[in-house]
């Protein structure tokens, strides 16, 4: 029997890379977001952002991404919300100019303010 590696530690990656679906478990690497215990319009909203980030140049330049970004931002606050009890790290495409760490986990201030933590502060490993 195979298991949920999301499940096994509640702890989800929100990411998108190319060819990829955009969740990540701890362990293992990519997962199957049909593993993620949420609602049938949240993994749509999942799909439709990796979809996006599958029709952009890996050239093109983030800055330039606002609205990808901060959808990204958006649903990773939307699965902490679905899964309060779950650690939700999102892997913040911001942050590279500023070359820290680009994965932080959602916080209940985060989910109170709508605002992402300023990328010009390194942010302790989420692992």
């Amino acid at each position: 029997m195979d298991t949920n590696p999301l499940a096994e530690h509640k702890w989800v990656r929100i990411m998108t890379d190319y060819c990829a679906n955009p969740v990540w478990a701890k362990v293992g690497g990519n997962a199957d977001l049909d593993d993620l215990p949420v609602d049938a319009a949240l993994k749509a909203r999942l799909r439709d952002w990796a979809d996006t980030f599958e029709g952009m140049s890996s050239d093109e330049p983030f800055e330039e991404c606002d609205a990808f970004i901060a959808e990204g931002f958006a649903i990773a606050l939307d699965v902490k919300r679905a899964l309060p009890d779950w650690t939700v790290v999102y892997h913040d495409p911001d942050r590279y100019e500023f070359k820290v760490e680009n994965d932080f986990a959602i916080t209940d201030e985060m989910l109170a303010s709508g605002q992402k933590p300023d990328p010009a502060i390194p942010l302790p490993p989420t692992r």
